[in-house]
C-alpha cells in the first residue's frame, strides 16, 4: 500500500487533467498518428513567442537547451526540465525508501503518477517565476510579466499532457525522449539548411560549397574555419556516426548469469540492455548543472 506521503496527493487526482489509458489495443498506424500529432504541437510551441516580451537577456543555458528540448523566448522556454526534475526527485525518494511506493501495485503507481504531475506543475511555476525574477525578460509593463508567467505554466501543463499521451500507450516510445530527439533533429537540419539571408543559399559549409564566389577552400569546408560552432564536413559526419553508434549500442544486450538456490542451484542468464539507464544520467547531470549555474 502507498505511504502517507503519496496518499496526500489522492484528492488532487480528481481535479488534475488526465489522459486516460486506451481501453483497446491501439493499432500501429494510430500510434504513428498520435505521435506525429504530438510532434506537430511540439514544433508549433517552439515557434510561438511568449506574448509581452520586448527583449530578453540572451541565450542562457546554451547547448543544454537541446537536452531539455527548450526554445528561447517561446512557449517551450522551460521544455521538459520541470518534468524530468520532478520525476528524478520522486524516483530518488522512492529508491532510497524515504517514501513507500510499491510499483507492482496499480494503486501505488497511480498515486506516484499523480505526485509526479503535481511536482512537475509546481516546478514549472517555480522555474518560470525564477526566470522572471532574474530579469530574463524585458516588458513594457509589470502586468506583462504576470501574463508571461501564466503562459509558461500553461505551456508546461500542455507538455505534461503530451508526455502522458505518449506514456499511456497512445503513441510510440517515451514523450521525453521524443521531444529530445525532435529538438536534436531540428537543430541538425536547421544548421545544415538554414537560409542565409545575407547572401548565399545556406549557412555554414553548405553555403560555402554552393556559393564558390565566397572564396572558400576545400580544407575550410572539410575541417571548418576554426571558430567555435563553425560548420564542417567532419562535424556533420561525426554527428551521423554518433547516431549510428547510439542506435547500435541501444540494441546490444548483456547476459547476466543467475543461479536459483531454491531450485538446486539452477543456472540461467538474464539479458539486460547495455544502455539500461538510457539518457537519464545525462539529463540528471545537466539538470543539476543548470540549477546551480542559474544561481551563480
Amino acid at each position: 500500500m502507498a505511504g502517507r506521503f503519496l496518499n496526500l496527493f489522492k484528492p488532487l487526482g480528481r481535479i488534475l487533467p488526465e489522459i486516460k489509458k486506451p481501453e483497446r489495443k491501439v493499432k500501429f498506424n494510430e500510434k504513428l498518428f498520435w505521435t506525429g500529432l504530438v510532434l506537430i504541437v511540439f514544433f508549433i510551441m517552439t515557434e510561438i513567442p511568449l506574448y509581452g516580451i520586448t527583449a530578453d537577456s540572451g541565450a542562457s543555458l546554451g547547448a543544454m537547451r537541446v537536452i531539455f528540448a527548450s526554445s528561447r523566448g517561446t512557449l517551450m522556454e522551460l521544455g521538459i526540465g520541470p518534468i524530468v526534475t520532478a520525476g528524478l526527485i520522486l524516483q530518488l525518494l522512492s529508491g532510497s525508501s524515504l517514501i513507500k511506493c510499491d510499483m507492482s501495485n496499480p494503486q501505488d503507481r497511480g498515486l506516484f503518477t499523480i505526485a509526479s504531475k503535481v511536482f512537475s506543475i509546481v516546478l514549472t511555476a517555480i522555474q518560470g517565476g525564477a526566470y522572471i525574477l532574474a530579469g530574463m525578460y524585458q516588458t513594457d509593463t509589470q502586468l506583462a510579466l504576470i501574463v508571461i508567467f501564466f503562459q509558461l505554466v500553461a505551456a508546461g501543463i500542455i507538455v505534461i499532457l503530451l508526455d502522458e499521451l505518449i506514456q499511456k500507450g497512445w503513441g510510440l516510445g517515451s514523450g521525453i525522449s521524443l521531444f529530445i530527439m525532435a529538438g536534436v533533429a531540428q537543430n541538425v537540419l536547421w544548421m545544415c539548411f538554414n537560409p542565409a539571408f545575407g547572401g548565399g543559399l545556406f549557412v555554414g559549409g553548405l553555403n560555402a560549397l554552393l556559393t564558390p564566389e565566397s572564396g572558400f577552400t576545400i580544407s575550410t569546408w572539410i575541417f571548418g574555419s576554426g571558430s567555435a560552432g563553425s560548420a564542417s564536413l567532419i562535424g556533420f559526419i561525426a554527428t551521423i556516426g554518433t547516431f549510428l553508434v547510439t542506435i547500435y549500442l541501444n540494441g546490444v544486450r548483456v547476459e547476466l548469469p543467475m543461479s536459483y538456490a531454491g531450485y538446486k542451484g539452477f543456472r540461467s542468464k538474464y539479458p539486460i540492455k547495455l544502455l539500461y539507464v538510457s539518457n537519464l544520467p545525462v539529463i540528471f547531470a545537466s539538470a543539476l548543472f543548470a540549477k546551480f549555474s542559474s544561481r551563480t
